[in-house]
């Protein structure tokens, strides 16, 4: 083990550096203003029904992350600014680590959470969750970031069970001439530069790079983590309008790192685990193309197609690669006055490659897995611009579980241009995943009988959930407005672990061989989630906004052992609370704050905690803008998920960082 792993932890306090510029004249006030009440009430999303909608008036518990918020958060990550979305639960396991979700079932794998950039699925197929340290792009070219809690398979499919995350980036359009972004801080260093320009009179084009390290967190007693890591990216994005009814639209990333961690190694003599320095190689890139034609106002054609390429190579484990391809077609149209149809196809090919090792074996180290889908939704005017009904479902076809639907109905009543009320059931599916499938992982041992494993099998069935939701949105006054959700989710088949039939194998180089003592999957779990959702926004004054939101959460569950529904009933907050602030002091100079306060984990042995962020912005020119800001100051350091692959949570402690933006 590296001797800086047995260094006391000395959190520093590092001066920082700046923040951001606009890209034109117009776009720099807009960017400098507050977020108004009008301007996130009239808020457009698209995730919800995959067409154009106000968010204020969906049949759904969306809530819309804005370029401006992201950028008074002072977040240095997309998982870190989805903090700010209510009923989210955002804990980081690590320097490299996340568990994000909503609703129940928080895990660093959150298998529920689909996650998506540009309608791009980022949810890996081999364990069903996502790697958030290499989701990555400048946040300054993020438009918004569209969460929707609750289930969205009738438009998204399977996996998108508890919620849907769509980060959404700017068109090139808007992210014109030069940039440049340093970032310098205590845990942090970070830059970004981006360029874009032109492509005649019905074009334009951008493309960035950027580079990014973090230091290790530490443990309770002050050692480090070794959990360092670093990453390089690089992208592009062209739109271009062929015609005067087509629009072509390209864009891909590419990137590659390296990351640090102590991996927890199960043994058969005391002490039976020991840490181990890992090291993972990450590499992937994507490539995407969109092309859309409008007929009419009324009707439109989509149709998108990508590849996607990840590998994480690591010490001990070995490499893991899948190539993704994926293109769907979607039609809108209105063929009557009271109806809006969309419909579409897909096709995804998955091909994965996967070596084995002592602590992992694969019974197929190379698969084909293909899903074939359809959905079509309606949304129906009951009555003309006040009641609408939207109908739909998604059919795929998998090659674990073979055919599934996701059918839901929603209404929602438009009572005035201040009130909207709404009802929502849905059907939602999680299917199984390559590691449930036919992977076979050392995770513990029996002190003098043998390993404890993970071990696949090929008839694990879908999780099923079907949710009903209630909604009501109000604008109370002209500067003040409310969001208040319900819900009660009622899952069957969730997967829990059962005792499999032991086997001798040998493992972890061992000599002679030892006793397995198999985990196997089955869908024994049944229960039910339920929780409300509130936010409030108010404008105190023209240069004052506050946003504040509350989330509650019961879990029920049975058919578990009590050890297996403390664990999965510990692992989210039962009551998340946050308050931000957004003060322009002057013109020139911005001071917000965010609180954040997060109820205990009994599965992780994670205690209620506090964190505060401050951020103080100045812009000295038009051209330049220098920001400083302090996370977690509330206490030095506190845990708030444990890590599978940790023997002790990391401890995430004080931040304070500089970031300065210069625009050319």
């Amino acid at each position: 083990m590296k001797s800086r792993i047995l260094k006391y932890g000395v959190i520093t306090v590092s001066l920082l550096a700046f923040p951001m510029g606009a890209e034109a004249a117009g776009q720099e006030e807009r960017a400098r203003a507050l977020s108004s009440l009008e301007q996130l009430i009239n808020q457009e999303v698209t995730s919800v029904s995959k067409q154009e909608e106000k968010a204020s008036q969906a049949a759904a518990a969306v809530y819309v992350i804005t370029a401006e918020d992201i950028r008074r958060s002072g977040a240095t990550s997309i998982a870190e600014s989805l903090r700010m979305a209510p009923g989210i639960s955002v804990a980081r396991s690590g320097s490299s680590g996340w568990a994000v979700t909503s609703r129940g079932f928080n895990d660093e794998f959150a298998s529920k959470m689909l996650v998506m950039i540009d309608g791009r699925s980022v949810y890996n197929p081999l364990f069903a969750g996502v790697y958030w340290d290499v989701q990555n792009v400048p946040l300054e070219t993020i438009d918004r970031i569209e969460v929707i809690r609750g289930p969205a398979g009738t438009i998204w499919g399977a996996n998108a069970v508890s919620g849907v995350i769509n980060i959404i980036t700017k068109p090139a359009e808007e992210t014109q001439d030069g940039r440049q972004d340093t970032l310098i801080g205590n845990k942090d260093i970070m830059t970004s530069l981006r360029y874009g320009g032109k492509i005649g009179d019905k074009g334009a084009w951008r493309a960035y790079g950027m580079q990014q390290r973090w230091d290790e967190e530490s443990t309770l007693a002050g050692h480090g983590m070794g959990d360092d890591w670093k990453n390089e990216q690089g992208g592009f994005r062209a739109d271009y309008n062929l015609t005067d009814r087509d629009a072509l639209g390209v864009q891909g990333d590419y990137y590659q790192g390296n990351e640090n961690f102590l991996r927890a190694v199960p043994s058969l003599i005391p002490p039976y685990s020991f840490a181990s320095d890992t090291n993972v190689s990450l590499q992937g890139g994507n490539f995407m193309l969109n092309w859309e034609r409008k007929i009419s106002d009324a009707e439109h054609l989509h149709l998108k197609a990508y590849y996607d390429y990840t590998s994480r190579t690591r010490h001990l484990i070995g490499q893991q690669q899948a190539r993704t391809f994926d293109v769907e077609f979607q039609h809108s149209f209105t063929p009557q006055e009271r109806h809006e149809i969309v419909w579409g196809l897909g096709y995804r090919l998955i091909d994965d490659s996967l070596d084995s090792s002592p602590y992992i074996f694969y019974a197929d180290p190379s698969r084909e897995m293909q899903l074939f889908s359809a959905f079509a939704q309606d949304k129906i005017a009951l009555v003309e611009d006040e009641v609408f009904l939207t109908l739909g479902s998604k059919f795929e076809h998998n090659d674990f579980t073979g055919f599934e639907y996701q059918p839901s109905a929603r209404l929602s009543w438009l009572v005035n241009n201040n009130n909207t009320v709404w009802l929502a059931v849905s059907r939602a599916i999680r299917s199984p995943n390559r590691s449930s499938d036919d992977t076979n992982l050392i995770i513990g041992s029996v002190p003098g009988l043998g390993y404890v494993a993970l071990a696949g099998d090929h008839g694990a069935e879908s999780e099923k959930l079907l949710a009903y939701e209630a909604g009501f949105r109000s604008r109370l006054s002209q500067d003040f407005a409310v969001d208040v959700t319900g819900y009660f989710n009622d899952y069957n088949d969730l997967v829990s672990s059962s005792r499999g039939t032991p086997y001798i194998s040998t493992v972890l180089g061992a000599t002679p061989p030892s006793l397995i003592l198999p985990l196997v999957p089955s869908n024994s779990v049944e229960g039910h989630v339920w929780g409300a959702e509130a936010t409030a926004n108010w404008d105190v004054t023209d240069n004052w906004s506050l946003a504040a939101s509350y989330s509650y959460l019961d879990m029920n569950l049975s058919g578990m052992t009590a050890t297996s529904l403390v664990t999965n009933e510990g692992t989210t907050p039962q009551h998340q609370f946050n308050l931000r602030s957004y003060l322009n002091v002057t013109e020139n100079v911005e001071f917000d704050t965010l609180l954040y306060f997060n109820d205990n984990l009994p599965a992780e042995g994670i205690d209620v905690y506090t964190r505060l962020d401050v951020r103080l912005g100045w812009r000295p020119v038009e051209s330049v803008e220098v920001s400083l800001a302090g996370q977690n100051l509330t206490d030095d350091q506190h845990p708030e998920f444990s890590a599978f692959t940790y023997n002790n949570p990391a401890q995430i402690g004080r931040a304070v960082y500089g970031l300065v933006s210069w625009k050319f």
